[in-house]
């Protein structure tokens, strides 16, 4: 968005730029049409003494020059509003540009958040050093869990093993590392 706003405002600025660049030249027009009509209406003034033309073509060199003077004077005017919105123009998109600031400094703040979102994501996904088989899992689905507490047991699966449960009578003729003999009835 911020990003979308200071391109529409360069580019009302251009516009308003172009608008007074073509409001002066049409001026720079009207003026040489108003010099022209001015020098005409001395010429048929001479003339229509000298009764050299007719009065309806004096009145028409009359009017051309004063629809020469008007038109500059409208043309002076639109320039002068365009110039006033120009400066509009130009005060919003200092606002604009103050806004534009705020709004990067939130979109970098957004992109930062996004970032850690990310990493965060990336510590729910638990990888095992080893292969094997889960079990005994005493958590349940969405449970919150502390740093570094037990999640379950890893059975590597490249060792077989049993669970056996000795009588205590039977653990004084046990060493650690002896061999034994498993049968199994199954």
């Amino acid at each position: 968005s911020a990003r979308a706003t200071s391109s529409a405002a360069g580019k009302n600025i251009n516009t308003s730029e172009a608008a007074v660049k073509v409001a002066n030249a049409q001026i720079e027009a009207a003026k040489v049409n108003v010099w022209k009509t001015s020098q005409d209406l001395q010429r048929y003034a001479n003339l229509v003494k000298d009764n050299s033309i007719t009065k309806q073509q004096y009145d028409n060199a009359v009017a051309a020059k004063q629809s020469a003077d008007a038109q500059l004077k409208v043309l002076i005017d639109t320039r002068n509003q365009i110039s006033q919105q120009y400066g509009v123009v130009n005060s919003q998109t200092l606002a604009t540009s103050e806004q534009i600031g705020v709004a990067s400094s939130i979109a970098k703040q957004r992109e930062v958040d996004v970032e850690n979102a990310k990493l965060n994501l990336s510590y729910t996904v638990i990888t095992a050093s080893q292969d094997g088989f889960v079990s005994k899992i005493p958590i349940q689905k969405g449970q919150f869990l502390q740093a570094g507490a037990q999640l379950f047991s890893l059975v590597l699966n490249k060792d077989k093993w049993i669970i056996a449960n000795f009588k205590e009578t039977q653990l004084s003729k046990m060493v650690e590392g002896q061999k034994v003999e498993v049968e199994i009835d199954a």
